[in-house]
């Protein structure tokens, strides 16, 4: 119970911050609107009592969002198509969450603490927003997920030295032990 008041806590606390970036929408691609839609459904995802936002990918492309990732159950994949549609700026949602009735959520991993899972979404957050506000990388483009302090960046992006670049803001992170580097140039 004291676990999720935490996550619960962790995720509202960050959802304020989302909210204050509302206040600067547009930049010259839309980026900054594209990650407010991105934080505002996450956030949302983290303190909804049926979804794990960390079993879900979400990318924005303007007023489209697509979602990936898995759920245990039908319902849930339309609930996060329902919370992702609710959003305001969104106008269509391509629902590509898969239902597998077996899969298990990432706290329930036995062999990770909850300090480490807390650890390791924070590091995955810090990342995430240092991607989002560098000037030369497309943020929104690359997916970040962290384990035991070790950083997975995947994604596409235009050139090496923006490959580069992220894997550089990533090893610079607090909390970071190494950086796989998984993004593809185009």
């Amino acid at each position: 119970m004291l676990r999720k008041k935490l996550i619960r806590t962790i995720m509202i606390a960050n959802l304020t911050l989302v909210g204050a970036t509302s206040a600067y929408a547009d930049d010259d691609n839309g980026r900054i609107t594209e990650a407010r839609i991105n934080g505002q459904i996450w956030g949302t995802y983290a303190v909804n009592t049926e979804l794990n936002p960390f079993d879900l990918d979400i990318d924005v492309s303007g007023d489209t969002v697509t979602l990936t990732g898995a759920v245990d159950h039908d319902a849930k994949s339309q609930l996060a198509e329902e919370i992702a549609l609710g959003i305001d700026g969104v106008n269509e949602v391509n629902n590509r969450i898969t239902v597998q009735p077996d899969s298990r959520r990432a706290e329930d991993d036995p062999e990770r603490s909850f300090g480490q899972l807390v650890s390791d979404a924070t590091t995955t957050a810090t990342v995430k927003s240092k991607l989002l506000m560098d000037d030369d990388v497309a943020g929104l483009e690359i997916d970040v997920t962290t384990k035991d302090d070790v950083v997975t960046l995947t994604g596409d992006v235009d050139s090496t030295m923006l490959s580069s670049r992220a894997r550089e803001l990533a090893s610079q992170t607090d909390g970071v032990d190494r950086v796989i580097n998984n993004i593809a140039v185009r």
